[in-house]
């Protein structure tokens, strides 16, 4: 190849290449329109890289690496071409060669780092497709599995081909997958239906809000079984059907999609039990001494002693209400904007009927034919119909005063009529009671007297630690009556008279002798025979006359209680006397039930402040502290999550999920205790 040829490629080759940031000085030399001419053949280029290329690979030298001198010397022709005098030939030469290398070493240095980066794999971007991948597609796992089912449904393959527009083979290759393809599509739509909300109940979700929101407004108590039939009326209504029945997930769901929750309460704190602690083993051990190791010439039994467990009762009063456990009541977040709402018995349409309507006269013992329960009502009852009386359940007995509780004549009429019905079979009895005004009267210890018992009274101000019907008997019974009530509360017709017109007293004592009388019969079912003995067992009035089982007496809230020892001295023959165990005068119970009404014509509405959330305080100093508190049930722990400015106190969330609203003075350091 001659000269003229590479001067010629390897110009041309330097107008074709590209001009970079870093060549700006050999750009500038082109754009001016000068030309470089070698110094050995007078050739003329326009770019330094074609002189340099020209320079090694015709000439066959090197440029020198000395520092360019000034080309003040050097002229310019006619035609702007920088001319190298007869003195600074070299210079300019020297000059003309060094920015030659300098151009060429960019040019390297930048090769080799596009050549490195070549090499690397790049994390950023993604692979290479294989060949033919713009061409294939993709088909999803519904397209699969509905190509399946027009096959299925007798579609030849070449028009479900045409139809989806596929290839007849992918029909063929897929009818060999259709298990997979099938139980992969079934997964994939059941994964899509339970994100999607079903509307299926969309209309009756929106009437039954409209109730809730309307029966909240007024005040009233909302429950779930009280949704639970407002929803089944109104699905009747939507579909027609007036026999038909819903879920109670449907209520569930309504309840989770509206954020509506079951308003929480403050939890009851109980009075330090450790203050009873002494005077209840004194208790514990007179009671032993005078009332169980006694009368040794007697029916003595060795671990008994004078009373066996089936001559031992103890009889209690509880207040019933007629709208059993009514205070809680389900709240919506999308509820008034007002932090207030006010609850009370009086905005209930029937009336104040969360206060005391009756009490029941709970009387039990730990083995044997237990006594019938009774319900003393508010009344004379000298006006009440003979049809009343028979609707009465059949298992209860029912007695009337003015004030509806155990005065000094009731308690006798008491003995006299249900006690004695199953103490005349037994020689003797004792009778444990609590210091009220009724059952500390002489009348009353002479009528058990002369059905050959006797009384015995408890330490007073604890009767939850001592009594049996308080240790968790009473509350169950309750709990129970509860469950009566929300079982008819399920009845739609009963669920219009409960929240539509009021229900006279006659048909609210009917149903209270049925609630109770079913309630207390599942309660003497042999399921609760372990609770009846336990509770028993647990007060201390089970106890022996040896000493055995002293280890079963643990009064709730005193940890390593023990009863004092049996004394050593061999039991007497003396029987026990009423005036062993007589009420001091400073013990005795004030009983000021009768100087309360009953049912009030009037009562102020009660404020319950709501925990909203612009008035909570997450950086108040004793935020995330743990707390240690003391309730019934025992001692609890809990981390404190916020203070709450409007009503002055903390909210504290224990480890069981339990929450409660503890205010500053609370931290007394002996019940609640900041750790």
């Amino acid at each position: 190849m001659s000269e003229d040829k590479v001067s010629e490629q390897t110009d041309s080759a330097c107008l074709t290449k590209p001009k970079s940031s870093k060549k700006r000085k050999a750009a500038s030399i082109e754009e001016s329109g000068k030309q470089i001419e070698c110094s050995f053949c007078s050739k003329q280029f326009l770019k330094t890289q074609g002189l340099a290329a020209h320079l090694k690979h015709v000439h066959g030298t090197s440029p020198k690496k000395t520092k360019p001198s000034s080309v003040g010397a050097s002229e310019q022709n006619s035609k702007g071409n920088l001319q190298p005098s007869d003195d600074s030939e070299s210079d300019v030469r020297n000059a003309v060669q060094d920015a030659v290398e300098k151009v060429l070493t960019q040019i390297a240095a930048e090769n080799v780092v596009l050549n490195k980066k070549a090499s690397e794999p790049s994390h950023a971007e993604k692979p290479t497709k294989r060949r033919g991948a713009d061409h294939r597609k993709q088909h999803s796992i519904q397209l699969k599995a509905e190509v399946i089912h027009d096959f299925d449904f007798g579609i030849h393959p070449h028009a479900i081909a045409e139809k989806y527009n596929i290839n007849r083979s992918l029909v063929s290759k897929w009818l060999k997958d259709k298990t997979k393809i099938v139980a992969a599509a079934t997964e994939a739509h059941t994964e899509l239906l339970k994100i999607r909300p079903s509307r299926k109940y969309s209309r009756l979700s929106v009437a039954l809000f409209d109730k809730y929101h309307e029966a909240r407004s007024r005040g009233f108590i909302i429950n779930f079984d009280w949704l639970w039939c407002q929803a089944r009326k109104i699905y009747r209504e939507i579909t027609g059907d007036p026999k038909a029945t819903l879920g109670k997930h449907v209520i569930t769901a309504f309840l989770k999609k509206h954020n509506i929750r079951m308003r929480a309460r403050h939890r009851d704190k109980r009075p330090v039990k450790q203050s009873f602690e002494t005077k209840l083993r004194i208790w514990h051990a007179t009671a032993r001494e005078r009332l169980i190791r006694t009368g040794r010439n007697d029916r003595y039994d060795e671990k008994w002693g004078r009373y066996k467990p089936c001559e031992r009762f103890n009889v209690d009063q509880i207040p019933l209400p007629f709208a059993v456990g009514s205070k809680k009541t389900q709240k919506s977040s999308k509820d008034e904007e007002n932090a207030e709402v006010l609850v009370t018995p009086k905005t209930h349409s029937n009336g104040t009927l969360d206060h005391r309507q009756c009490q029941l006269q709970v009387c039990f013992r730990p083995t044997g034919e237990q006594p019938r329960l009774a319900l003393i009502f508010r009344g004379t009852g000298k006006r009440v119909s003979q049809d009343e009386v028979s609707a009465y359940h059949p298992d209860v007995d029912v007695y009337f005063q003015e004030k509806a509780w155990a005065d000094i004549q009731t308690c006798v009429d008491w003995v006299n009529k249900t006690l004695s019905a199953v103490v005349d079979k037994e020689e003797r009895f004792v009778v444990f009671c609590d210091n009220q005004t009724g059952q500390i009267s002489r009348e009353f210890k002479e009528a058990v007297s002369k059905k050959g018992g006797m009384v015995w009274y408890g330490l007073p101000g604890a009767t939850d630690l001592w009594q049996p019907v308080d240790a968790g008997y009473s509350q169950l019974l309750k709990t129970l009556v509860g469950q009566a009530h929300s079982a008819w509360l399920n009845d739609d017709e009963n669920s219009e008279k409960w929240l539509g017109s009021a229900l006279s007293a006659k048909e609210r004592r009917i149903l209270i002798t049925h609630w109770a009388g079913d309630a207390y019969a599942k309660l003497l079912s042999p399921e609760y025979d372990g609770v009846r003995l336990r509770v028993w067992q647990k007060s201390g009035c089970l106890m022996t006359a040896n000493g055995v089982d002293d280890e079963l007496i643990t009064p709730e809230g005193l940890n390593n209680y023990k009863v004092p020892t049996p004394s050593i001295i061999a039991p007497t023959s003396y029987f026990p006397q009423s005036e062993d165990n007589i009420v001091d005068a400073d013990f005795e119970m004030y009983d000021n039930r009768d100087e309360v009404e009953l049912e009030p014509e009037a009562c102020e509405l009660e404020q319950v402040l709501e925990d909203c959330y612009e008035d909570r305080d997450e950086k108040d100093e004793l935020v995330g502290r743990e707390v240690i508190a003391l309730y019934e049930n025992g001692w609890f722990t809990g981390k404190i999550e916020y203070y709450n400015k409007k009503l002055k106190e903390y909210k504290v969330k224990f480890r069981d999920d339990s929450t409660d609203y503890l205010a500053y003075k609370d931290f007394d350091g002996v019940e609640v205790i900041l750790t």
